[in-house]
């Protein structure tokens, strides 16, 4: 994150700041005016054709020097105060690594009209100009770097670090790396404690530590060598599949998933009543194993996509589904739970069921109450 400020005044001062923190200053004595009627370029200087060798994303201007408490706070946040916000490129209207070959601007996110025009701008596969985006990285092998979360060499230590560490409520994509032992839902043996994934964010689990994007995660190995495991076991005495007394210290639910959040590439194990939970939300839950909890997944209220997850070995249902909403269920395994497979409550709207194996679980494979439904597949 890279931010240059000039305060008004004479004279000014110009500042550089890299990651939210000041790399030097200098005085511009000039008085010359920067009103103009010139084209905005990004990435080019001017007509002279000089080009950046590199990846520029999330492009803002402001009309005041941020401070840098402010720069700092705001550096991994998707869209910022706007408060003073002049123009703000995002880069979003393509797709990384994927084909882009419509798409003829650039568009800016406070004033259509001043999208900007494409020239020279790969748009194609692998080869396309279109990046992920903002990241932090989660690794729990000891002594990475700083621990900032500004890349794996420098990867924060815990996912409960890099929640906690954002001030905005739209961080949009945090990697993890394979483990478990960092990734418990309370360092304090807080059973109301969990993982709060906030709206909007997009979080990936499965990965090796060294990827370069999230087209380089490899799907064949997320439940196997690259296995990230969020555990609700704060005393870590569980015994797997044995639900006693000794499950009473566990948090009540190991992740909380807000709204338009997409979760992804996880194993969730030992919630004392839920593995994930979801209220009033919009979400996409995906490439997950949903096991050994009291109720796998509990949804409420809200419209979801669960797609390629197991749901297995919970005690209770493997979904508890309050929805009264749309639910999708796509591609899944709902197995061996100790009640019923999936526990519909109060479904009143579209419900969607494809290409999913749902057996052997303690009571009914589909438990619905009451049996009123508008629309099935």
């Amino acid at each position: 994150h890279v931010a240059m400020t000039v305060t008004s005044g004479s004279p000014k001062t110009m500042s550089l700041y890299i990651d939210g923190i000041l790399q030097g200053s200098t005085t511009d004595n000039t008085n010359a005016t920067t009103t103009n009627n010139s084209p905005l370029y990004i990435g080019v200087r001017g007509i002279q054709g000089r080009y950046f060798k590199g990846e520029i994303d999330e492009v803002r201007i402001w009309n005041v020097a941020k401070t840098a408490t402010q720069l700092a706070d705001e550096r991994f946040c998707k869209t910022p105060n706007p408060t003073n916000l002049q123009a703000f490129y995002n880069f979003n209207n393509g797709v990384p690594h994927g084909t882009n070959t419509l798409i003829s601007q650039i568009n800016e996110a406070s004033n259509s009209a001043n999208n900007g025009t494409l020239n020279n701008f790969a748009k194609t596969g692998d080869a396309s100009n279109f990046v992920t985006g903002q990241v932090k990285y989660v690794n729990n092998t000891p002594n990475m770097g700083n621990n900032s979360g500004s890349s794996w060499t420098n990867a924060f230590s815990s996912l409960q670090s890099a929640l906690t560490a954002n001030t905005c409520n739209d961080l949009f994509e945090i990697y993890v790396a394979k483990g478990t032992s960092a990734y418990k839902s309370s360092t304090t043996n807080n059973k109301n404690d969990n993982f709060k994934i906030i709206s909007v964010m997009k979080i990936y689990g499965g990965f090796a530590g060294t990827e370069k994007s999230i087209n380089e995660r490899n799907l064949a190995l997320i439940h196997s060598t690259n296995e990230t495991t969020l555990s609700g076991d704060l005393g870590s005495n569980d015994t797997p599949f044995v639900f006693t007394s000794n499950r009473n210290d566990n948090s009540y639910f190991v992740v909380n998933i807000g709204k338009d959040v997409v979760f992804d590439g996880f194993k969730v194990i030992g919630g004392r009543y839920d593995g994930i939970y979801g209220n009033s939300v919009n979400c996409k839950i995906s490439n997950c194993r949903i096991i050994d909890n009291e109720e796998g997944l509990n949804i409420r209220t809200s419209n979801i996509i669960v797609a390629n997850c197991i749901i297995t070995g919970n005690s209770g249902s493997g979904i508890y589904d309050d929805i009264g909403k749309t639910s999708n269920y796509q591609n899944c395994l709902i197995a061996n739970n100790g009640q019923h497979g999936i526990s519909f409550i109060n479904l009143y709207s579209d419900l969607n069921i494809i290409n999913c194996t749902i057996a052997s679980n303690g009571r009914n494979g589909i438990s619905i109450t009451p049996s009123t439904i508008t629309s099935t597949t």
